[in-house]
């Protein structure tokens, strides 16, 4: 006996418990976490977690964390573990063009302390594509960004990452090992990057502004780190704003006499304790 073929609302209702129930291959080892998203066991592309906290719990591994919107959490990567966190891309990228996709994956924290602190040896943290945003540049206590503690000599990697809007600093490292390459580094009032003690600096192409202020001890950049040769700052751009208590070095200011190569910095801006060479005043 035939049948009557289903009709078109029948169909279309069809289509559209199909689409609800579909899912995607996930890449392994990828972990998301989206402000929508609900903590589960897998938070994967289908069923993103709401907290970081939780998308570390998925593996031990190596995980790759992608953020999507806007996340308010304080992390402490440890015991010698590596993670990358990544936002989504930007569409300028997604078009071909060079740019920094800081606009719709933000990690903040409202609480007290950095949003990140990393520490222990062997322990590895890369972030691209990011913004680290800062709640209230007005927030007693201060609360920075990134901080790196000296335990057991960390690394911090960043590549395209805006550090932006902390009531203290945007990245203290008081040990280890930190790279930044192609990140804006603004409006931090306790300062942009302090990195004292045994720290290994490799801080090139990242663009600094409106850090510190009248009463900071950090304008831009300081540095309180031994000489290495293989330390370096160069081919920055400061482009205004910065700022810092009489005596220390609005731009740069260094303790230990270390050369800066080809950086940009307004005639308003000072640098002490360091060599300049190939220095351009924008």
């Amino acid at each position: 006996m035939l049948t009557a073929p289903p009709d078109k609302r029948t169909l279309l209702l069809l289509l559209f418990l199909m689409a609800c129930t579909t899912t995607v291959p996930c890449e392994p080892l990828t972990v998301h976490v989206d402000e929508h998203g609900l903590d589960n066991e897998d938070c994967d592309c289908n069923y993103p977690c709401a907290s970081i906290k939780a998308a570390l719990m998925v593996t031990s591994e190596s995980p790759k964390i992608i953020i999507h919107g806007t996340i308010d959490e304080a992390t402490t990567i440890a015991g010698g573990r590596r993670v990358m966190f990544r936002g989504d891309p930007p569409v300028c990228e997604q078009l071909g063009t060079n740019c920094i996709g800081h606009e719709t994956s933000v990690w903040t924290y409202s609480g007290r302390g950095p949003a990140l602190t990393i520490r222990d040896g062997g322990t590895q943290v890369v972030i691209n594509h990011l913004a680290i945003y800062g709640r209230d540049r007005h927030q007693l206590p201060p609360t920075g960004g990134v901080s790196v503690l000296p335990s057991g000599r960390p690394m911090l990697i960043m590549d395209s990452v805006r550090i932006s809007g902390w009531s203290d600093f945007g990245v203290q490292a008081a040990g280890g090992s930190i790279r930044l390459t192609n990140c804006d580094v603004i409006g931090n009032v306790g300062g942009g990057l302090m990195a004292g003690g045994n720290v290994q600096l490799d801080v090139t192409n990242n663009r600094f502004g409106a850090n510190g202020s009248e009463t900071s001890i950090v304008g831009a950049v300081s540095l309180a780190i031994p000489f290495a040769p293989s330390n370096r700052l160069d081919d920055n751009i400061f482009y205004g704003g910065n700022r810092a208590i009489s005596g220390i070095g609005s731009a740069v200011d260094c303790t230990i006499p270390m050369v800066l190569r080809g950086n940009q910095i307004p005639p308003d801006e000072t640098v002490l304790g360091c060599t300049t060479e190939n220095w351009l005043k924008n």
